[in-house]
């Protein structure tokens, strides 16, 4: 299945989180796995876009070596 990670979270953090949770109707653990992978993609998504930005190297490039999920989201 996978591994299990403990967190504490600031209080106005969950509440932002319960709310979200809320309109998309989502159970805690399946909400917050969704959120933390859109957060892997924006994070590949912005070293692609750094290192474009340094070398001018090829975008699709960039975005192959992250593999970023091209249209995943």
């Amino acid at each position: 299945m996978g591994d299990k990670i403990s967190i504490i979270l600031p209080d106005d953090l969950k509440k932002e989180i319960d709310k979200l949770r809320d309109l998309n109707r989502e159970d805690q653990s399946t909400f917050i796995r969704k959120l933390l992978w859109k957060s892997v993609t924006h994070e590949k998504l912005e070293i692609a876009l750094k290192e474009y930005q340094k070398t001018r190297y090829l975008w699709g490039k960039q975005l192959k070596t992250l593999e970023y999920p091209y249209g995943k989201w």
